[in-house]
């Protein structure tokens, strides 16, 4: 059994912080190349993905800012900053019980992500969150294979809703444990929504 995050309340200044954020980013996508072919969309800036259900994830193409975009609230919230910390994430939003139990992982407790850090596509109002903590030994590897470090890729999962809140908090996860936790979370987005 995993803990549940407790949804944090929008209160009226991050909700007045998300929809001017979203005017930015709507206004710089209506200028964006939309590649048909490819289902996504390209601005000088930055590169806007469809994750489903009106939600975009829109990545800095010179830094490494990523935000998520809600395109029926009409509201965009900040995940990473140019330089990859998580600033829409804090601790509360980590299981370091389970994430304590693998290694190489100093960049979750400083929440940054320094590898790969993705929103999946959205469904029932569900979004995966995948983190890699540390990547597996071969990367540190010279293209003779010298330098590389005997560990695995360590990677943390969480589920968000639609406004970026955390669900179900970051944590290691099978691919079982995703299926069943994917499953409370969107039992839990449900709930909520009736409220």
């Amino acid at each position: 059994m995993t803990k549940e995050s407790t949804s944090r309340p929008l209160d009226v200044q991050s909700l007045e912080k998300a929809i001017e954020l979203y005017k930015q980013l709507d206004a710089d996508r209506a200028d964006a190349f939309h590649y048909l072919d490819r289902n996504y969309a390209v601005s000088e800036i930055r590169t806007y993905y469809p994750l489903g259900e009106d939600i975009t994830y829109a990545c800095n193409d010179n830094n490494r800012a990523q935000y998520l975009m809600d395109d029926r609230a009409k509201r965009a919230w900040r995940i990473l900053d140019a330089y990859g910390n998580l600033v829409h994430f804090s601790a509360d939003d980590i299981d370091f019980e389970k994430v304590d139990q693998l290694e190489n992982v100093e960049y979750v407790h400083d929440l940054y992500a320094k590898f790969r850090f993705n929103i999946e596509a959205y469904q029932n109002g569900v979004a995966l969150v995948h983190w890699t903590a540390y990547p597996d030994g071969l990367y540190f590897a010279d293209e003779d294979g010298f330098g590389a470090e005997p560990n695995d890729e360590v990677n943390v999962y969480a589920y968000i809703d639609r406004d970026g809140r955390t669900i179900i908090p970051f944590q290691p996860m099978t691919g079982e444990e995703r299926k069943d936790l994917r499953r409370k979370a969107e039992e839990i987005v449900k709930m909520r929504s009736q409220v």
